[in-house]
């Protein structure tokens, strides 16, 4: 049963993986009713559906064993991040100087330029505290935000456990105040424009992982009835606004804990119907390394491209999608790259493990 539970959460994470690829892409026809319907429709469930999912599996014994929990947690998301973002701020002038970056051009509100060394250290410094985006790792503030949202609601959930243990308003009440700063994390961003990145939006991710873990409890995901309930209602939320879940506009509390059930329910039903679809569960089970490498396979892609284009721009931020071509072509790379890049960074953990096991076997 646990194999079978995984595999379709795995098939909710591509899902949402491949989604957000396409969403990294560039399109001519922005402006269009029907584009723009279908961007609002997806920002409901492929950033904050992750968060959701990550709370499926949560168990109580494991959440209120506070340091373990973090630990794993330090081990699989931060250090991943920090060493992958270092990585990024060491090769930075060198992508500069093959074209991969354009120099005095504002990429994610930043002005390009080579890095000295003053700007080198500032930038390590930051990244180990998950305050720096490299452009070329842009998507991965994803991970900074997941680990400052564990942080919040394992605390959270400690706290909560401490003063209610065992009674039946725990969860009611850790859900609650959970709800409670998310609204506060919104309302200094709506209405008084304070938005920190990375640590308002984990307010908002740490009530979407509890919401997982209560509704995980409860749901089978496999009601055709309350399946269509749900997309018949989803079809019409994208008129009510969408999510920008990264500068943490996500309509309004209430509105996000309304949508977070829709979306669950209307996602995992398909995901179940799909799971046995193999290569899908496979891209779930790697979607960090596509969250962090999906830049630098749109840029390989590039590369490519320009031998072939003779004025081809390897430079843009994001990849212009010309012809269905341009799109199946940028997707392949965004995808398969980082999958490429997860085989070789567990090749040299085999290699590693091999290593270790053999200098003991000797001695």
């Amino acid at each position: 049963m646990t194999k079978e539970r995984l595999k379709w959460i795995d098939v909710i994470k591509a899902i949402c993986m491949i989604t957000i690829v396409i969403g990294h892409m560039s399109f001519p026809f922005r402006n269009n009713s029907v584009f723009n319907y279908i961007e609002s429709f997806v920002s409901f469930y492929k950033v904050s559906l992750y968060f959701v999912i990550a709370g499926f599996l949560i168990k109580d014994e494991r959440l209120f064993n506070t340091i373990t929990f973090l630990k794993s947690k330090f081990k699989s998301i931060y250090l991943k991040t920090i060493i992958i973002g270092i990585l990024a701020v060491l090769l930075h002038n060198f992508f500069i100087n093959i074209g991969l970056y354009q120099e005095n051009v504002i990429y994610g509100g930043k002005t390009m330029h080579l890095y000295n060394t003053i700007d080198i250290f500032k930038n390590l410094i930051l990244t180990m505290f998950l305050a720096n985006r490299e452009v070329i790792l842009g998507p991965l503030w994803f991970a900074c935000c997941l680990f400052f949202a564990f942080l919040i609601y394992a605390f959270t959930a400690k706290v909560v456990n401490m003063l209610f243990n065992g009674r039946k308003w725990e969860k009611v009440v850790r859900i609650s105040i959970l709800f409670l700063m998310m609204s506060v994390s919104y309302g200094l961003n709506y209405f008084f424009h304070i938005n920190i990145p990375r640590i308002s939006n984990a307010f908002t991710a740490a009530y979407l992982i509890d919401f997982g873990k209560l509704i995980f409890k409860y749901l089978k995901f496999d009601n055709v009835y309350i399946f269509l309930i749900c997309f018949i209602i989803y079809s019409f939320l994208p008129f009510f606004g969408r999510f920008s879940f990264n500068i943490n506009m996500i309509v309004n509390p209430i509105f996000l804990a309304f949508t977070a059930f829709v979306e669950t329910y209307f996602v995992s039903f398909l995901a179940k119907k799909i799971q046995n679809i193999n290569f899908l569960s496979y891209i779930g089970k790697n979607s960090f390394y596509i969250m962090a490498f999906q830049f630098l396979g749109f840029k390989i892609g590039a590369l490519i491209l320009s031998i072939f284009i003779s004025d081809y721009n390897v430079g843009f931020y994001l990849p212009e999608i010309n012809s269905i071509w341009f799109f199946i072509f940028y997707l392949i790379f965004g995808i398969c790259i980082p999958l490429l890049i997860e085989k070789i960074f567990s090749f040299l953990k085999r290699g590693e493990k091999y290593v270790k096991i053999k200098k003991y076997s000797n001695s």
